[in-house]
């Protein structure tokens, strides 16, 4: 299924995540990985599948708002604060909604129903306010 969906052929791909070639002095050697060196093989394959398609889905992104700010920046909640990237990747991207999707379900269980409940009581709240980003989280879902 896997070379299928990258278009490649089956074998070459099955070679390539088990099998190492060693060139040495002009001769060539196929050593198969271990299992474990065969495991970090298929794991940095994935990973890096994952970043393409990160880096895929953010152009796609950036072409639909076109805005030249929009080329480095897509807004989500990093939840903690204390990294600090150059360039975010598929995995800090993935972290960062699932962090914005906690946050947005305490805003809805916090802020919106205390909004709701201080207009049913007759309470000024009109000062106010809260980012609200269910329409980030919208278009990445």
């Amino acid at each position: 299924l896997v070379a299928s969906l990258l278009q490649v052929d089956f074998e070459k791909l099955i070679d390539v995540l088990l099998v190492k070639v060693n060139n040495i002095r002009g001769e060539t050697f196929k050593v198969p990985y271990t299992v474990s060196q065969a495991i970090d093989c298929r794991d940095a394959l994935a990973k890096t599948l994952y970043e393409s398609l990160f880096r895929w889905i953010v152009k796609k992104i950036n072409d639909l708002v076109d805005s030249p700010e929009a080329s480095t920046f897509i807004g989500l909640l990093d939840i903690f604060g204390f990294e600090d990237f150059e360039e975010n990747n598929f995995e800090q991207f993935n972290i960062n909604f699932a962090n914005e999707k906690l946050q947005q379900h305490y805003n809805k269980n916090v802020f919106k129903w205390e909004l709701e409940d201080s207009k049913e009581q007759g309470i000024n709240y009109s000062d106010f306010t809260f980012v609200d980003n269910q329409s980030v989280l919208d278009l990445i879902e």
